[in-house]
């Protein structure tokens, strides 16, 4: 629920995974702002060039999938860099119209509800390629909302301390996430905290008395409509706490996941 003490908030997302599941990658973000009592999210697409392998993010797919006036297209916040290669490094077209932004996102905000910034990246720091393209964004964003005197915070979605979970699989699903697969099944049903899971969450798999710890995120669907935790490192069962908190804050930091704030 909007809390007038804090900061606006802005999100950031990438859309990879879910390209041929656009309407239920939008029904997430509205039913989870809903229960944490916000209005309908806005949406902010700073892509330059809209044609995607994505479908459902392609053209104007997800544009005319939100309506109800909650997208807005900031082109001249795209990468450039995009046209032409990997799209790294990163270079904003035009990095002045970031004002533009602050401002929709401050309005949202006011009217209690929440602005998504989101781009095809698949982190906000990729391991090899370096900081993505939303990362710099929410650091234009930031450095703006310094001029203006004003708090932000950048989350990337959906937010949270890491939290563990508890995940029972069966025989094959064990094996085959010990042998390295790189997801967790958990089931078909639509569960706020899991569909919510905190980035970096220590995730504890059992099978009868056998354990798992594996290091995950927010679930996205597979074509079967179950949920998948993806899997982003292995842990130990063994591991203290503390050590567990620091891996989680390691994978974080690493793979910018970790919030920003002014």
């Amino acid at each position: 629920m909007k809390d007038d003490s804090q900061p606006p908030l802005v999100f950031t997302i990438g859309y990879k995974g879910w390209g041929t599941r656009s309407k239920e990658f939008l029904n997430v973000l509205e039913k989870s702002e809903k229960q944490r009592g916000f209005g309908f999210p806005f949406f902010a697409d700073i892509r330059i060039h809209r044609s995607a392998r994505a479908r459902g993010f392609s053209g104007t797919q997800f544009e005319k999938l939100t309506g109800s006036g909650r997208y807005f297209r900031f082109k001249k916040l795209g990468n450039v860099n995009a046209k032409t290669g990997s799209g790294y490094p990163v270079k904003v077209e035009d990095p002045s119209a970031i004002g533009e932004l602050l401002d929709l996102i401050n309005n949202n905000w006011i009217n209690g509800c929440r602005t998504v910034v989101f781009d095809g990246c698949p982190w906000p720091i990729h391991p090899q390629a370096g900081v993505c393209h939303r990362y710099v964004i929410g650091s234009l964003l930031l450095h703006e909302a310094k001029q203006r005197a004003q708090n932000l915070a950048v989350v990337e979605w959906p937010g949270g301390e890491p939290q563990e979970t508890v995940i029972r699989v069966n025989k094959q699903e064990f094996y085959s996430i010990k042998k390295g697969r790189k997801s967790v099944p958990a089931g078909n049903n639509y569960h706020h905290d899991l569909v919510t899971l905190p980035w970096a969450s220590p995730v504890r798999i059992n099978f009868g008395t056998s354990e798992l710890l594996r290091f995950c995120g927010p679930p996205q669907l597979s074509s079967r409509k179950n949920w998948l935790l993806p899997i982003l490192e292995t842990g130990d069962t063994t591991s203290s706490l503390e050590v567990v908190k620091r891996k989680a804050a390691e994978i974080r930091a690493a793979l910018g996941l970790e919030p920003r704030s002014v």
